[in-house]
This record gives structure tokens, C-alpha cells and sequence, in this order.
């Protein structure tokens, strides 16, 4: 019989890694695909609205745990949450103190800070949601600004107050309601249109405190951008 000298065996190895080295590639390459890209860890500001119905809820305070891609946690009423998370996608869910099941799926965005989707319930209702995560803001924003939204409602000015999280906004139409929340930079708030419709405006804060903008929806199915400045 005659022997495979190294040179032999060095010839052998190189044929089958090179036959492997696809299939190993392909192996690596398929098993982050389902990876949560953000831990949602921790405690948000979740509000939510019901299609057909003018206005906005919240916020309600949601604790999330993650393990992997399980999603856990407790509603601000004590609801146990179960769900999963996956890339940038996310869906939880809860028994409701109405005893029907609800369900929010939906997408993490602005490096993990924020959330936003649509719900439904086992008893057929259906609307939108969004969260922003509860860090401490890093700027104030109290005073006179003066707000430019794309669409009819045009320039709106507005005094806003802030307390920790907690900002409210007033109009020509007064107080406007629920409360919004900042969060680090990121902010969320809501106003009555002169066209009847809740136009939800989310954004962020420049560094200075002397600028924000961002995108808004209202209850009539529209949406656009915003922005605004100190004045």
C-alpha cells in the first residue's frame, strides 16, 4: 500500500475544507438573523389610541424584561406581559382587567429610545400605540414656542411645561390633553386640530433646547413633519 506522504495529506485537508467552507459560512451567517437589535429592558411611557375614537391614553407606565428573544414584564396595572422580540420587531401581550387578551406589535426605532405600532383586543377593537423609553430628560423646554406642521393646521403657538418627564402643552384652545413626556431628547405630545381631529407629535430636542421637530398622525388617518423653535 503506499503511504500518503504530508504533501499528500496537505492536499486531502485543503479539498475538504474547501468542500466545508460553504456549508460552515452559511451556518454563521443564519443564526443572528432573529437577534433582538435593542434591549427594551426597563420602564416606558406607553400610550395608545382606538381607532374610530378621537384622543389619545397614557401614559401608562409598561416594566419590560428581556431574556433573549422573550419578552416579559407587567402593565402599569399589574397585567403580566408575555411576548417576543426579534431585528427590530417586537410583540407583546396581556390580559386586560375587561378579561380580553391585547396585543401590540411594532417596531423599536430611535437607537432603541422609542416604539411604535398598532394594537388590537380579543374583543375586536383596534388602534395605534407608540412608547418612549423613561430615562431622565436631558434638557428643560419650558416657555413660548412656536410650532410649523406641514397640512393645514400650519403655525400654532404653544406654551409648554415641564415637570421631570411630564410636559404639557397649551393653545389657543387651551390646555390640551393627555400630558406629553420627554425622555433624554426625545419627546411626545398632543393637541386638538382646529379640524377636530388628536394629531399625536413625536420628535426630538436639539442639545441647546432651542429647536425640536419630528413627525406627526392624527386621528383622521394623516401625517406629516413638524418642527419648532424658542420664541
Amino acid at each position: 500500500m503506499e503511504k500518503i506522504t504530508a504533501k499528500g495529506w496537505l492536499k486531502i485537508c485543503s479539498f475538504f475544507f474547501l468542500l466545508s467552507l460553504p456549508v460552515f459560512l452559511g451556518g454563521c451567517g443564519s443564526s443572528s438573523t432573529s437577534e433582538p437589535a435593542f434591549n427594551i429592558a426597563g420602564s416606558w411611557f406607553i400610550y395608545d389610541a382606538t381607532n374610530s375614537i378621537a384622543g389619545e391614553q397614557g401614559p401608562n407606565i409598561f416594566n419590560f424584561t428581556t431574556s433573549d428573544t422573550t419578552i416579559g414584564g407587567t402593565t402599569s396595572q399589574g397585567q403580566v406581559i408575555t411576548g417576543t422580540t426579534s431585528d427590530v420587531n417586537v410583540s407583546f401581550s396581556w390580559v386586560g382587567s375587561d378579561g380580553a387578551k391585547y396585543t401590540y406589535d411594532g417596531k423599536v426605532g430611535n437607537n432603541g429610545e422609542t416604539m411604535s405600532g398598532t394594537w388590537s383586543n380579543a374583543s375586536g377593537q383596534n388602534g395605534t400605540w407608540l412608547g418612549s423609553i423613561d430615562v431622565a430628560p436631558s434638557v428643560t423646554i419650558p416657555g413660548s414656542w412656536v410650532i410649523t406642521t406641514s397640512g393645514s393646521q400650519g403655525t400654532i403657538a404653544a406654551t409648554f411645561t415641564q415637570s421631570g418627564n411630564g410636559i404639557t402643552i397649551t393653545t389657543q384652545q387651551g390646555q390640551q390633553s393627555p400630558p406629553g413626556t420627554i425622555s433624554y431628547l426625545n419627546l411626545v405630545f398632543f393637541a386638538l386640530g382646529s379640524d377636530g381631529a388628536t394629531y399625536t407629535y413625536t420628535g426630538t430636542v436639539n442639545s441647546s433646547a432651542d429647536s425640536m421637530s419630528g413627525t406627526w398622525t392624527n386621528t383622521n388617518g394623516q401625517s406629516g413633519t413638524w418642527s419648532a423653535t424658542k420664541g
